[in-house]
């Protein structure tokens, strides 16, 4: 196997004038986007820096929300290093401010660029050539546009150690080499492939060589010895952990990863040459077209060509070994390691690899400026498109205004959760409890979730707002399937739409839930239902503008009537439905001029009929924040105000009256004040679902951890189980109640929940 001779480099004079002109040309690539807005996962970043500004030895030592639910950072799948970088550009500016940021991390573009020419200089007789088409490689190019984001400064730092490596300057090398793989943990890939080139050589590497390979890794495991010494925490245990969670593993994802991976390659590095005797990629370029479901034609063509073009790419890398084999190597060696150890299939990963695969084509057409320059074109101008496609997904949150009023909830992330929380919004969480009348703003492309939480249950849909961008190219979209960031959204490297990017929905939730009346919020189908009692009214206050919304709601067969009036007794609302099964009609009455208004159903005792979604879309006085502390003992499952107190194990409330639980449940309760109370758990069991569990269930039931009651269950039906509360238990305000079942029903078919019981109801009778 031949490699080709090393190069000497280019003289001193050359060698100012390449590194001007790759400096200028760099800066000419990312200046048109230094005013790019947060995005991303940015916005983590700049979290780690305040931290690290804060605790400046533990700057992952803190919690964040991630998809709904409190997860700890210090299993952020990169290590801290950026976030220090971003501390130190907070220092020197003395704020965040988006343009000196974009211009602190161009310097380590201008860093990768260099050492990219350094690389080149050493496998090539063009290394400007080289430096250039390293800094016009589309992924560089949209990766080094970021403002916060690791991948500019780790492919600087990996590019600086492989350069000093392959020179010879192993403490350069070591150093550089142990910053990448504080940046990103993938750096730590190129390492084991630095050695091949002595392997190719048959020659021993000097001690200090193996030292300056370790230096990365030994930097990696002196941070992880400070972590558990500061916080008795491994990073990379509590990283492994969410890692080996369901969401991030599977054989699909893998295999959608390394698809999407493929593409990219083919696309988005460098052009690649084509040869006749490679036409057989078209093979499985095809099969990729055949096999993926619900893509338009013109996707599956340009999946059939992105995929096709990676398997080229590939075969020509394997091709490449004769010309040089380290560099091939590399580009091989490190693409099997991302198709094998992500899930994601973001076209960053394949960052590392750009260098070698821009030198090998430099290599191959050294003596063709022609095909050099075409390649250079191609790369300018597909990175400049892209750029601007993400420069258009950034700039799009930056604009969404925000509900009204002081205080909102935030149910997506990215850069919508950076803009909205900069107007006051805060996170939604599986724990939120929303203020009477609070808003909730959702992205529908920015990971929004149904987080089951109290403020997505009551909150009730009043408009829409369709975001529009100024390009039809895509990297991230509802509808078109680009993988660039994420093989979950498809598996193209890009794709085209003129649709909307994303739709931001205004919902706000009742102002009615704790308003004292004679009636049950609960929910049908996952609507918001307000069940008055029979020959109830109920008294409603209103902010004399605006609308009030509600959906007349019944189920069952007979006459029903729904009546809003004044306090006079005037209607201003009244209509009289025969319901045959479900009834929901959604309303909209004005309301200017009324402060208040009196509801009332009228309906047959077969009949169960209230008032669905209702809220008001004009401000009510002021409410009393919610009180975080549990203030039910007893729960009706039915009643959607005790979702707070459940802990975990709960589903959602179904035909206004129970809930499933899985095989454990938790809730809290607010304690008896009694000296003695009756606990009470109303339990049921549908028809067969003891045969379908496997035999008789055995619920057990503790309070505060300790055993409270236990009975055994042989057949279906309904059932009640009761125990006296301890007298000496703690003096806390609040109990958990924990229930544990012997067996549950496992997920099955469509059903893809664990259940273990129907439960109507639990906690405390005082004084029973």
């Amino acid at each position: 196997m031949e490699t080709s001779t090393l190069a000497a480099g280019p003289g001193r004079a050359r060698r100012g004038r390449d590194l001007l002109l790759v400096a200028v040309f760099t800066i000419a690539l990312h200046a048109p986007f230094l005013t790019q807005p947060v995005q991303g996962d940015e916005v983590t970043y700049l979290d780690i820096a305040r931290h690290a500004l804060r605790q400046p030895l533990t700057p992952l030592n803190f919690q964040y929300v991630f998809q709904g639910r409190r997860v700890d950072a210090s299993g952020h799948p990169h290590p801290p290093l950026n976030g220090y970088l971003l501390a130190l550009a907070w220092t020197l500016r003395g704020h965040f401010s988006v343009l000196f940021f974009h211009a602190f991390y161009l310097l380590f573009a201008l860093g990768a660029a260099v050492a990219g020419y350094a690389l080149a200089a050493r496998f090539t007789p063009q290394p400007l050539w080289g430096a250039l088409l390293l800094a016009a490689s589309p992924i560089v190019q949209v990766n080094a546009n970021t403002l916060a984001s690791p991948e500019s400064p780790a492919l600087a730092f990996l590019l600086a150690g492989a350069a000093a490596f392959f020179w010879r300057r192993f403490g350069i090398a070591a150093v550089a080499l142990t910053m990448a793989g504080m940046t990103e943990l993938q750096a730590l890939a190129l390492p084991p492939i630095l050695l091949l080139e002595y392997v190719f050589k048959r020659e021993r590497p000097p001690r200090a060589a193996w030292l300056a390979l370790a230096a990365p890794f030994m930097g990696l495991a002196a941070w992880e010895a400070l972590q558990w010494g500061l916080t008795h925490r491994f990073p990379g245990a509590v990283l492994l952990g969410y890692a080996q969670s369901g969401s991030f593993s599977g054989l699909g994802l893998k295999a959608a990863s390394a698809m999407a991976l493929l593409g990219h390659l083919g696309v988005l590095v460098t052009p690649s040459p084509l040869a006749r005797r490679r036409l057989w990629t078209l093979v499985p370029g095809l099969l990729a077209a055949i096999l993926a479901s619900g893509y338009l034609w013109w996707e599956r063509a340009l999946l059939l060509a992105a995929v096709a073009l990676g398997a080229n790419a590939l075969l020509w890398l394997w091709e490449c070994r004769r010309r040089n084999a380290v560099l091939a190597a590399w580009c091989l060696l490190y693409f099997g390691f991302a198709a094998l150890v992500f899930f994601a299939g973001a076209a960053r990963y394949l960052l590392p690899l750009a260098a070698p695969m821009v030198l090998l084509f430099v290599l191959q057409f050294q003596e063709r400026p022609r095909w050099l320059a075409l390649a250079l074109g191609v790369n300018v101008v597909l990175g400049l498109s892209i750029s601007f496609a993400a420069y258009e997904f950034s700039r799009i949150y930056a604009e969404v205004p925000s509900p009204p009023g002081p205080s909102f909830l935030v149910n997506g992330d990215w850069g919508f959760r950076y803009y909205m929380l900069a107007h006051g919004g805060r996170v939604l969480e599986t724990t939120s409890i929303p203020r009477p009348g609070e808003w909730i703003v959702s992205s529908a492309l920015s990971l929004a979730g149904n987080y089951d939480s109290l403020a997505e249950e009551t909150a009730v849909p009043l408009r829409f707002a369709d975001v529009q961008v100024r390009t039809p190219l895509r990297l991230i979209d509802r509808y078109a399937h680009s993988g660039f960031s994420s093989a979950s959204s498809g598996l193209l490297p890009f794709s085209f739409s003129n649709r909307p990017l994303d739709r931001i929905a205004y919902a706000r939730t009742s102002q009615f839930l704790d308003l004292p009346a004679a009636w049950t919020p609960t929910q049908f189908s996952g609507h918001l239902v307000y069940l008055p009692a029979p020959g109830a009214s109920v008294t409603l206050p209103l902010g004399s503008q605006g609308a009030l919304h509600f959906a007349l709601f019944a189920r069952g067969n007979g006459p029903v009537t729904f009546r809003i009036s004044l306090p006079s007794g005037q209607a201003i609302f009244e209509k009289t439905v025969q319901v045959a099964g479900d009834l929901w009609e959604v309303h909209q009455q004005p309301v200017a001029g009324i402060r208040e208004a009196v509801l009332s159903v009228t309906s047959a005792a077969p009949v169960r009929a209230g008032w669905g979604d209702l809220v008001s879309d004009s401000d009510l006085p002021a409410a009393v924040p919610p009180e975080p502390r549990p203030k039910l003992s007893y729960l009706k499952m039915g009643d959607i105000r005790c979702r707070p107190q459940l802990l975990s194990g709960w589903y959602n409330i179904e035909e206004g009256a129970w809930r499933w639980m899985a095989k454990e449940a938790e809730a809290v309760v607010r304690a008896p004040s009694g000296s003695s109370s009756e606990f009470a758990l109303q339990l049921f069991f549908p028809p067969d679902y003891m045969e379908r569990a496997g035999g008789p269930v055995t619920v057990s039931v503790t309070l505060d951890g300790k055993p409270l009651a236990k009975e055994t269950y042989v057949r279906p039906g309904g059932y009640r189980m009761s125990a006296v509360a301890p007298r000496n238990r703690s003096t806390s305000p609040e109990a958990t109640v924990g229930i544990r079942l012997n067996r549950a029903l496992p997920p099955s078919g469509a059903e893809r929940r664990e259940l273990g019981a129907v439960v109507s109801a639990l906690g405390f009778l005082e004084g029973k």
